[in-house]
């Protein structure tokens, strides 16, 4: 892992990134999209302002990604002095998009988080068509709240803008209350779907939803 800074709503970080990697490594193959902002918990706390910190946060980064990084999938390139390096006779990749159960429907939080969720899912489906004979895949995780461990049935959400409330609020018998097929498992890790998601085969674009407590929501949406 190699840290590297980046504003996920920055065009020109972005494009930067990329310059860096083609001429450090030559290829990219994977590009992953996980950044995001809450916004205000409800419409009367919510200002415009609110509005378009999220949609930046939430949603430019997929857009970017969709814009910027299939040209950058396509360029070829020879074995290099690198561990693992390998020879790139043709073009493809992976988008991944990581946003949340609110890009497919509303309650989850304020306004702002489910209107740049929908956004960030938009830039997916859009990709179907752009992408389309490129060798290039784009795919939508939706964790839900039960992902991460948290029941917020029974808290004051009000005042929150950064993030969700840590896991260890959750008490045993809300845990042991959730049905077995919507109880967190290892093998539906946003990792483990991450690893899957790249190494598919299929080049039909998909929501993946791991875990959602949300009512008649199927795992898998084609898109």
């Amino acid at each position: 892992i190699i840290p590297y800074p980046l504003s996920p709503s920055s065009e020109d970080s972005t494009l930067t990134l990329i310059d860096d990697i083609l001429n450090t490594w030559g290829r990219l193959d994977v590009w992953v999209c996980s950044s995001g902002l809450l916004g205000p918990a409800s419409i009367t706390e919510t200002t415009p302002s609110d509005l378009q910190k999220c949609w930046e946060a939430n949603a430019l980064g997929p857009f970017f990604a969709l814009k910027y990084a299939p040209p950058a999938m396509g360029k070829l390139c020879e074995k290099r002095n690198y561990t693992n390096s390998e020879v790139k006779d043709q073009g493809y990749g992976s988008i991944i998009v990581v946003g949340s159960v609110a890009g497919g429907y509303g309650g989850c939080w304020g306004p702002c988080y489910t209107m740049s969720s929908h956004a960030a899912l938009g830039a997916v489906r859009s990709g179907v068509a752009v992408l389309k004979g490129t060798g290039v895949r784009i795919n939508h995780i939706a964790p839900g709240q039960i992902d991460v461990g948290v029941d917020l049935k029974n808290f004051d959400m009000r005042g929150m803008t950064t993030q969700l409330p840590p896991a260890s609020l959750q008490s045993k018998e809300v845990k042991f209350e959730l049905p077995p097929a919507s109880r967190f498992c290892k093998d539906q890790s946003p990792l483990a779907m991450l690893l899957r998601l790249t190494q598919s085969p299929h080049n039909s674009p998909s929501t993946q939803t791991l875990a959602s407590n949300a009512p008649v929501f199927p795992r898998k949406l084609p898109v």
